[in-house]
């Protein structure tokens, strides 16, 4: 399949809606990215990504999800700046010992091909929820491989994940020592088909030619060489034994050291495959523990900031207490200052029912009456006069007095 390296995206600052969505996980990219950085350099990759705003290589750590059209984008993106070669070669290494990491042993040692193809294809669920694959065998050896659209996703703007998905699915013999399985796309759905459709046809190899035939040839010319040099019978067997033998002895060896050999690549394969996956777990750990760290941060300073919280609460509750308090004793001064005008306006008023008062006493209380009437108006004048300053409108009369006398009354 070939691509073109013309953009199917503008460049522009993304939302966040259009990076983050359940439907394809970010660590998929991983192999993509890797490769580009090995093409063209990290700095390359990061400076091409940059007016996008957002940080690709996190997104890949932490295994966000992301949209399927913002993964479309990063392979289209990727492509530009390596080349169209990127995605088959991606396709084919995200299934090779240094991209499967730890999985490569166990696949080796308890899988085979058909299995591989099962696994690979059914665990995908747990990192691609934009498509259902499915894995349907028409023998041993062949099969087709269905990759529906889900109608709420809508259908791919490019090519680049069929290529993908093509490469990977040829490579998956290769995991086992045998030639790469022939695929076929049959249908795509960039021509408005509601699926891809892959043809897959995997070969078991060619089987080893087995050591009979060797020594027996050599034996026999050996037997045939000691008749032409007129040895005799015995030492015509005796040749044709020791040439056997040897043609033999060499023949174990030769196929025990292609076996040592094949054994030590695959040792090898597995090595790196476990150092790359310590590495990563290390790189986890170090992300674990700032991770830890930093939580620690926040949590002491959540912890001085609930301090600094409480005093401030502790502060305005006392506060309050104080407000209050001063409240009650207001309370408590304005009723007795009420209370004594009204006991001095009950008790002359009682003397007058009763009539038990002289014409001078009745003046006198009548003047007690209206003396303390007028005090009464004039502490309640000046309780509103006090609600007005307090609600913000009272109004200011200014007036010359005679500070002396004042303070004297």
């Amino acid at each position: 399949m070939d691509s073109s390296t013309t953009p199917f995206f503008r460049d522009e600052e993304l939302r966040e809606e259009d990076v983050l969505g359940l439907e394809l996980q970010a660590w998929g990219l991983f192999t993509l990215i890797d490769l580009a950085d090995q093409f063209v350099g990290a700095e390359r990759v990061d400076e091409a990504i940059r007016p996008w705003g957002i940080d690709l290589r996190k997104l890949v750590k932490k295994r966000a999800w992301v949209t399927f059209d913002f993964a479309e984008r990063v392979m289209d993106k990727l492509v530009q700046i390596t080349g169209p070669e990127l995605i088959a070669r991606a396709g084919a290494a995200s299934v090779s010992p240094r991209y499967l990491g730890p999985i490569y042993p166990l696949v080796r040692t308890f899988g085979n091909t058909a299995s591989t193809f099962e696994r690979i294809l059914g665990s995908s669920p747990r990192y691609n929820k934009a498509r259902d694959i499915s894995l349907v065998w028409e023998s041993e050896q062949r099969g087709r491989v269905r990759v529906a659209l889900k109608p709420e996703i809508g259908p791919p703007k490019t090519r680049y994940f069929c290529e993908f998905a093509g490469a990977q699915l040829e490579a998956i013999p290769v995991l086992f020592g045998l030639p790469h399985a022939r695929v076929i796309q049959t249908r795509c759905a960039c021509d408005g088909n509601d699926a891809c459709e892959f043809d897959i046809e995997w070969f078991p190899g060619k089987k080893r030619m087995p050591l009979w035939p060797v020594p027996i040839a050599f034996g026999t010319a050996g037997v045939a060489l000691a008749n032409a040099l007129g040895g005799g019978v015995p030492i015509a067997a005796a040749l044709g034994t020791a040439c056997a033998v040897a043609s033999l002895a060499s023949a174990v060896v030769f196929r025990q050291q292609q076996e040592l050999s094949s054994r030590l690549e695959d040792i090898d394969e597995h090595r790196s495959a476990l150092s790359r996956s310590v590495r990563e777990n290390e790189l986890r750990f170090a992300e674990i523990v700032e991770a830890k760290s930093e939580v620690e941060d926040r949590v002491e300073e959540r912890t001085r900031e609930l301090g600094v919280a409480t005093k401030q609460l502790q502060q305005t509750l006392d506060e309050l207490q104080a407000m209050d308090q001063a409240k009650s004793d207001f309370f408590a001064n304005v009723s007795h200052e009420l209370r004594t005008p009204l006991t001095l306006i009950v008790s002359p008023l009682e003397s007058l029912q009763r009539g038990s008062l002289s014409n001078d006493g009745r003046r006198i209380a009548l003047e007690t009456i209206e003396n303390n009437a007028r005090r009464l108006l004039r502490l309640i004048n000046q309780l509103l006069d006090l609600a007005k300053v307090d609600a913000r409108q009272a109004t200011v009369s200014l007036s010359a007095v005679d500070l002396s006398q004042f303070v004297r009354d």
